[in-house]
């Protein structure tokens, strides 16, 4: 595992539901390496988010049940308790939730939840923590820092409740960030500030990033690797550049063309039909009800996912030598 971060080696994750237990995610392996940049990308209900608080070790164990291995630093972090996580979260892995509103504290200010993070972990003195959150936040590019961070939430535009998040998430230098739709309700102009200020510290801080997203361009911008999900399976795996110039998953051909850049006669591409809910689940592959090159296997039987070439996976039958 030297060259990589972590390593996700068949990660389930069943759930108690009032529709009884289900399945959210089923055998979820993949690495990333160090100091890269890895998107995980697919629709809502994908298993997207599931993964990212797995690999948080957040998930409440009396609603879920967990198994597989998680291996952060040569450690499988899902065995840790409690205790034994608080130690590395926040600190070796950080992760910047999708709305910043909801995840920043309304009631205090944002030194106050900066200081927070240096305190719990007793990362500096504490005559040293102011002079600590204003030069976090210098390196996220807050304007003014003296003046924002006596300032609440509720005071701050979006963007700036994501700088805020951002400085959170890297105070302590950690070696892994997750963002969770970091760009999620931003406008376009602030979109790329913030991703090109992730981009920058990632090299800066030599941290990786995993970035959680359903925004192709997202991806194209700042990833150096990307995984496809679908109700909680991993579809496709390989680089960006072979993701965009050589896709061979329907569903991730189906994402592409659904892009604005793919309009054809003034009208987008959409792949037809829905994701199922998770108690839904169709039999065989999980895609068969809204791919456009189903064969009677894909009905029948769920593909494996297999490496067609050097870090290029998809689980699919159309690259699969096996006869029907």
């Amino acid at each position: 595992m030297e060259n990589y971060i972590l390593e996700v080696n068949n990660l389930n994750v069943k759930a108690n539901t009032l529709n009884g237990i289900v399945e959210i995610l089923d055998n979820v392996s993949f690495k990333v390496e160090k100091s890269k940049i890895f998107g995980i990308v697919g629709e809502s209900g994908s298993g997207k988010s599931i993964t990212a608080l797995s690999i948080m070790n957040l998930l409440n164990k009396d609603t879920f049940n967990i198994s597989g291995d998680i291996i952060f630093n040569n450690n499988n972090i899902l065995s840790f308790n409690d205790k034994e996580m608080s130690h590395i979260r926040g600190k070796d892995i950080a992760i910047i939730f999708q709305e910043p509103m909801t995840a920043l504290n309304p009631i205090m200010t944002v030194r106050e939840q900066i200081e927070e993070i240096l305190i719990i972990h007793n990362s500096c003195k504490r005559d040293e923590l102011k002079n600590r959150v204003e030069e976090v936040l210098k390196k996220v590019r807050v304007p003014n820092p003296k003046e924002i961070m006596e300032r609440y939430p509720f005071q701050l535009s979006g963007g700036l409740r994501q700088r805020v998040m951002i400085a959170m998430a890297i105070v302590l230098k950690p070696k892994l960030i997750i963002a969770d739709e970091p760009t999620t309700a931003l406008d376009v102009t602030i979109q790329m500030e913030i991703l090109n200020l992730l981009k920058d510290l990632s090299n800066e801080l030599q941290c990786t990033v995993i970035i959680i997203t359903h925004d192709l361009s997202v991806v194209a911008e700042i990833c150096d690797e990307v995984m496809v999900m679908y109700l909680g399976r991993v579809l496709e795996q390989c680089s960006v550049i072979e993701f965009f110039d050589n896709k061979l998953h329907p569903y991730s051909i189906g994402l592409i063309d659904s892009t604005p850049d793919n309009m054809k006669d003034n009208r987008f591409f959409n792949i037809e039909g829905y994701i199922p809910k998770v108690y839904e689940k169709p039999i065989g592959c999980k895609f068969n009800t809204r791919c456009n090159k189903v064969m009677e296997r894909c009905i029948k039987l769920e593909p494996e996912l297999i490496t067609l070439k050097e870090n290029h996976r998809v689980r699919c039958f159309l690259y699969s030598k096996e006869e029907a």
